[in-house]
């Protein structure tokens, strides 16, 4: 004698298929909210991930490095972001050498204030084409 399974309906074959389907569009909503996360995370850069708070408003991040004891811009790395705001206000920044800031291009505002920077030497500042 042979058993088989009792026959499906077209209705419990249609509530099969509409769970599948929710499922899977569950399974890509969540895959791509996590990959949107990581990318807006890793998409500012290391100076947001390790060295300063940085905040995105209206276009614009503002990268917070204030009072960070940073010696050196070596310490920092530029934010990956079209147009940034850079605070390096109350660091120890003592000297700034030629070509300094060449990487920070999408900078357009720098503030450097209560820093105890003895020297500027000429090209420093090549790189900060956008500041205002």
């Amino acid at each position: 004698m042979h058993v088989c399974c009792p026959p499906v309906t077209l209705e419990q074959d249609l509530h099969r298929k509409m769970h599948s389907w929710m499922l899977q569009t569950l399974a890509f909503a969540v895959t791509s909210l996590v990959l949107s996360c990581a990318e807006t995370i890793d998409y500012y850069g290391e100076i947001c991930d390790n060295a300063c708070p940085c905040e995105e408003k209206d276009g614009i991040l503002t990268v917070s490095c204030e009072n960070r004891g940073i010696i050196s811009l070596s310490e920092i790395s530029p934010p990956r972001f079209p147009i940034y705001h850079l605070l390096l206000s109350g660091n120890l920044l003592s000297r700034l050498y030629p070509n300094e800031f060449v990487n920070y291009t999408g900078a357009s505002i720098l503030h450097l204030g209560s820093n105890v920077i003895q020297d500027i030497e000429t090209g420093a500042f090549h790189g900060l084409r956008g500041l205002r």
